[in-house]
């Protein structure tokens, strides 16, 4: 879908011919084997000459600001009326999307709250991938709820990877508007 919407179809269809794969092969919401994920990253990053990173950031953001995925926002906002409740509630979020899908496709947030405006999200069995992703929904969210946030990739001593966000003014800005009736 992010790549079909930003980039045509024509640029899906080199995509999927690159990454070893007919036309119909993949459909954006299903669950692959990580290798048919990787090879679709990497072929997308190639034929679009950007980092692999960079460009699942782009979707991440893609995921929650434009307009034809409004449902997917709207799922997000009802964590509550600001960034800091958005983040708090991020565990709830792999129970949410089972909801409106037959998988488990998310695997379990772990958000830890530190000193200073620093919130930490760890993944529990999650690809590598989607750190990126979600650099990408956190900014994306950030906007949402008119934050002023940073969120970067951090690798630790045992290369163990997470995000830090760091909340610098959680009312920067008049959020969208968003309404529980709408």
């Amino acid at each position: 879908m992010f790549l079909t919407s930003v980039y045509g179809q024509a640029s899906w269809d080199a995509v999927v011919v690159s990454a070893g794969m007919r036309q119909g092969d993949f459909e954006p919401m299903l669950r692959y084997a990580p290798a048919h994920s990787e090879a679709i990253i990497k072929a997308a990053a190639e034929h679009l000459e950007r980092s692999a990173e960079g460009l699942l950031e782009d979707m991440g953001t893609h995921l929650v600001a434009h307009r034809d995925m409004e449902s997917l926002r709207r799922l997000l906002r009802f964590s509550g009326v600001s960034y800091v409740d958005f983040l708090n509630s991020l565990d709830e979020l792999p129970g949410r999307a089972r909801l409106a899908l037959d998988d488990d496709v998310l695997p379990h947030f772990v958000v830890e709250e530190a000193a200073d405006g620093y919130y930490y999200l760890t993944f529990e069995d999650g690809p590598d991938w989607l750190y990126p992703l979600m650099i990408g929904v956190l900014r994306g969210m950030a906007d949402d709820y008119g934050a002023l946030v940073t969120v970067e990739m951090q690798t630790g001593e045992s290369s163990e990877k997470r995000l830090e966000i760091l909340i610098f003014d959680a009312n920067f800005s008049i959020g969208k508007a968003f309404d529980l009736a709408s």
